[in-house]
C-alpha cells in the first residue's frame, strides 16, 4: 500500500469516527447534566468507582469526575479527527488544481463521504468503474510523487 493510500485510509477512519464521537459527547454531557452515572442493572455499584465507596455523595462526585474525563478525551479525539479531515480537504483542493477536479471528487466520495465501494463512487459520479479507477490512480500517483505534506501545504 502506498504512503498516500495509507494516509487516506486514516482519513477514512477519522471521518467515520466524527459522527460516533459526536454522539458519545452528547450522551456523556447529558449524563453529566443529569448527574446520574450509568450503572449496570441490579448492581447497586457505580461503574466509575467500582462499588468501593458507600457514600452516595462521594460516588456521585467520582462518577461526575469520570464523566468529565471521558468528555475531555472524546473532545480531544474529535478535534484530532476533524483536523485530519480538514487536512484532507486541503489536500483534495491541491488534487483538484494539479490533477483534476473529478479525481478530487473520487477521493472525497470514497475517503471522506465513506462510500462503501469504488463501484458506489462510480454510481454517484455517473461514470464507469474503470474511469473511477483511472482517476483514483492519477490522484494517488501525483500524491505519492509530491508527498502528502506538500499537497496539503500547496492548497
Amino acid at each position: 500500500m502506498s504512503v498516500a493510500t495509507e494516509w487516506l485510509e486514516q482519513v477514512r477512519i477519522a471521518s467515520g469516527r466524527i459522527e460516533e464521537l459526536t454522539r458519545d459527547i452528547v450522551a456523556l454531557e447529558y449524563a453529566r447534566a443529569e448527574c446520574v452515572p450509568w450503572q449496570p442493572k441490579g448492581s447497586g455499584a457505580s461503574v466509575a468507582t467500582g462499588g468501593v465507596h458507600s457514600d452516595p455523595t462521594q460516588r456521585d462526585a467520582l462518577a461526575r469526575e469520570g464523566l468529565e474525563e471521558r468528555i475531555r478525551l472524546a473532545r480531544y479525539q474529535l478535534d484530532e479527527c476533524e483536523s485530519l479531515v480538514g487536512d484532507c480537504l486541503r489536500l483534495l483542493d491541491s488534487v483538484s488544481r494539479h490533477v483534476s477536479q473529478r479525481a478530487s471528487f473520487v477521493l472525497e466520495i470514497y475517503y471522506i463521504d465513506r462510500a462503501d465501494t469504488w463501484s458506489e463512487v462510480a454510481r454517484e459520479m455517473g461514470c464507469a468503474r474503470s474511469s473511477v479507477g483511472f482517476l483514483r490512480d492519477q490522484a494517488l500517483t501525483w500524491l505519492n510523487f509530491v508527498g502528502i505534506e506538500y499537497a496539503i501545504d500547496s492548497a
